[in-house]
């Protein structure tokens, strides 16, 4: 009997050993993964994509992680804009919701913003919400910004507010601020550029640099 209580007591504590060192090794593997900016990447709606239609191959792949309230964000989606309209397919911007806790509604607005991309409008309402965070960004009440630019583009009120109490709508933008944290992402405007990690709106100016001297070289050839 005792030394079946002591093998017990060994294999128990073989066990507690083994599963110990799991965890420990799964902390350390997230805490890797958030070091080097590494990590899965869920899709995006397809609304929520830009340029490279059609091309499997764009010369540049971004994903970027946003906040609809934060200036820096507002400044680089000029610039991305306007990248976009310069290289066209060259470009495939994958676009993600990164709502900063620093910032009260920015968690509706990127809700709003996707119920406008079941709607075909997602950039035209990003666009909006960027160009005028100064009416809705610090609100006390809900922003009446909100409904007014779904107005603007005609959206339907009723698809609208069935999307809104969606919370599978909801729970994604959730999961793209997990992931993203998941990343080691801690601020916006962040990029993952060719999978390489990147911050603010210069990363982005300076590959595009890139795409003009490649273009110009497959020119003189």
């Amino acid at each position: 009997m005792q030394k079946n209580i002591t093998k017990n007591k060994i294999f128990n504590a073989r066990r507690i050993l083994a599963a110990m060192g799991i965890i420990a090794f799964s902390t350390i593997t997230v805490i890797i993964a958030k070091a080097n900016h590494k990590g899965p990447m869920m899709p995006v709606p397809e609304y929520r994509i830009a340029g490279a239609e059609g091309n499997s191959k764009p010369i540049l792949e971004i994903y970027e992680y946003t906040d609809l309230a934060c200036p820096a964000c507002a400044i680089a989606n000029i610039s991305i804009t306007d990248i976009i309209g310069l290289y066209g397919d060259k470009i495939k911007l994958h676009f993600k919701h990164f709502p900063l806790a620093m910032h009260k509604w920015s968690e509706k607005a990127s809700l709003y913003a996707d119920c406008a991309g079941e709607q075909g409008q997602f950039f035209p309402y990003a666009r909006m919400l960027f160009e005028n965070q100064e009416k809705w960004a610090e609100s006390e009440t809900e922003p009446k910004e909100f409904n007014i630019y779904a107005d603007l583009l005609s959206l339907d009120k009723e698809k609208m507010q069935i999307c809104l109490k969606n919370t599978s709508n909801q729970e994604r933008i959730k999961l793209e601020k997990a992931e993203g944290k998941a990343k080691g992402i801690e601020g916006t405007p962040a990029f993952f550029i060719n999978g390489k990690f990147r911050m603010g709106a210069g990363a982005v100016i300076e590959e595009a640099k890139k795409i003009e001297n490649k273009l110009l070289q497959e020119k003189r050839k």
